[in-house]
């Protein structure tokens, strides 16, 4: 079950390729409450990319840990993103995985098993585990050893959420210390509680503020920038804090996300291809 927006550029060229994105919901939530929080079927028409807000298989929560004893959610969305390929002109080299909290756990573990068929990640507000013994952390280990792909992320995280300050042994360190160690950035000490430190963490190598929010001017967000050891360094893993933002979805965030997902391809080979829109 899911819900699909297909933009008017699609209705009137259905021939013509274009990005996908896929957004997958939050514990307990549904697509449609996704799709009126988050807005980016809005963003999708502007666009010009397809979104689908799909739900999970026991209607509830995602598998994100690969427990086989619980429906494969891993297998559901690939079966999806091919259907979507089979009935739209998709570019397979621009499939996006997105979500919110367990979703956006979902969405990481979805491109840590398959990340050559995963251009970028948009990771809102995650729920991730602070265990990294799980089966999926075990598959993108051995396929980075297969092939040293680079995940481009761009995450999002409330000032009013659980894990705020970011802390070492929280979920938070876990996933920004994996993608880190997988796109070749350096992963500095995180501070444990009550250390004084940065809020999101780790300071990125660039730090950028901003305030695009109409409805609360003074609500300014700061993006942590990371960049890899790469002889030309790459951005590919971005923390974004949003002051004031609780749990949940805010249309800002898709949209600042999209500005940096969309610049990502895969190529059909599993490499990445970086290019400036």
């Amino acid at each position: 079950v899911w819900f699909e927006y297909v933009p008017q550029c699609v209705k009137d060229n259905p021939t013509g390729k274009v990005p996908l994105m896929i957004f997958c919901h939050g514990g307990a939530d549904t697509p449609g409450n996704m799709a009126n929080t988050s807005k980016l079927h809005t963003l999708a028409e502007k666009e010009g990319f397809l979104l689908v807000y799909p739900w999970s298989t026991n209607r509830w929560s995602w598998n994100m840990d690969m427990v086989s004893s619980m429906y494969d959610d891993v297998a559901y969305l690939d079966a999806l993103i091919e259907h979507m390929k089979r009935t739209y002109a998709v570019d397979e080299t621009r499939v996006y995985m997105a979500g919110f909290s367990n979703g956006s756990a979902m969405s990481q573990v979805f491109a840590m098993v398959h990340p050559e068929k995963v251009a970028a990640v948009f990771a809102n507000n995650t729920r991730f585990a602070q265990d990294r013994n799980t089966k999926p952390f075990a598959i993108a280990g051995a396929k980075k050893l297969q092939q040293d792909f680079r995940m481009p992320v761009w995450y999002v995280y409330g000032t009013r959420d659980l894990e705020y300050p970011a802390v070492r042994g929280s979920g938070q360190q876990v996933a920004y210390d994996f993608w880190k160690s997988y796109n070749n950035i350096t992963c500095k000490e995180t501070p444990y509680t009550g250390t004084p430190g940065c809020d999101a963490g780790v300071e990125g190598d660039v730090v950028e503020v901003r305030y695009p929010n109409l409805q609360f001017p003074d609500r300014k967000i700061v993006s942590h920038r990371f960049f890899s050891n790469d002889p030309k360094p790459l951005n590919l893993y971005n923390y974004t804090l949003v002051y004031g933002k609780g749990h949940d979805s805010n249309p800002e965030d898709g949209v600042l996300a999209w500005e940096f997902i969309k610049k990502f391809r895969r190529a059909s080979d599993g490499s990445l291809i970086i290019t400036e829109e």
